[in-house]
């Protein structure tokens, strides 16, 4: 049996102990099963993860103790993705970041359309928004990430363009109608992947995004669906410039 990941956000050091919250203590306790004494491995999510034993596990709470030194694992990919996800409805955006994290994602930014069928304001955006860090962490505790990739707040396009820390080198955004496929570039340092949601970005939606510097392209000659879309180019991207050799 593989060695259980937690995701703790907590200053990880040897002979630390390290409180659990109630529903890693539910994990533990009610779908692995695991005695105390078991062995996790934990991680903060920012690139440090430590081995350590189940030390107390009550039925709300419980306490991990950690036995070995802290390391920082390197499996992030050397190219930084940053996704620009359209919202779509139902599991299709909670697949597309599950497997967006396994894929070496550094960023996910979820983007309202014109054409996202979702509605998302006050406090039913911040129960997304809760839900979808929910993923990310246990995507990357399956996966073997150390680190969470970054998740914004749900934006339009226009709000994006003016986050300062939107300025990826290059910018790529899916067009099936688009002539060209990925650019012959030299490898970039970073990437800015534009999806659409279920019907595509309309035209107001690319003419803005062309200016803000994404260049349209095509993935082959057949229509992806908004979850399939995504995740098909990074793997292109992982390939060409990134980790997946």
């Amino acid at each position: 049996m593989r060695v259980p990941r937690l995701w703790i956000p907590a200053r990880l050091a040897c002979g630390a102990a390290v409180t659990l919250p109630a529903e890693t203590v539910h994990y533990l306790r009610s779908v692995l099963r695991l005695p105390v004494g078991a062995e996790v491995v934990v991680f903060d999510g920012e690139g440090i993860e430590c081995r350590g034993i189940i030390e107390r596990l009550g039925r709300q709470d419980g306490e991990v103790r950690l036995t070995d030194a802290p390391c920082e694992p390197q499996r992030e990919s050397p190219l930084a993705i940053t996704l620009l996800q359209g919202i779509s409805r139902g599991e299709r955006m909670d697949w597309v970041m599950q497997k967006a994290v396994e894929l070496g994602v550094m960023r996910i930014v979820p983007v309202v359309c014109a054409r996202t069928g979702v509605q998302l304001s006050g406090e039913r955006a911040a129960k997304r928004q809760a839900h979808w860090q929910g993923i990310l962490a246990h995507a990357a505790a399956q996966c073997g990430r150390a680190r969470l990739p970054a998740l914004s707040g749900a934006v339009t396009l226009s709000e994006y363009a003016t986050l300062p820390d939107s300025q990826p080198g290059l910018r790529l955004m899916l067009d099936p109608e688009a002539d060209a496929g990925l650019p012959a570039l030299q490898p970039p340092a970073s990437v800015a992947l534009l999806i659409g949601p279920e019907g595509g970005l309309d035209r107001h939606e690319q003419r803005f995004a062309r200016e803000l510097g994404f260049i349209g392209i095509r993935l082959g000659p057949r229509i992806l669906r908004t979850e399939t879309a995504g995740l098909a180019a990074i793997s292109v991207l992982q390939s060409r410039w990134g980790d997946l050799r």
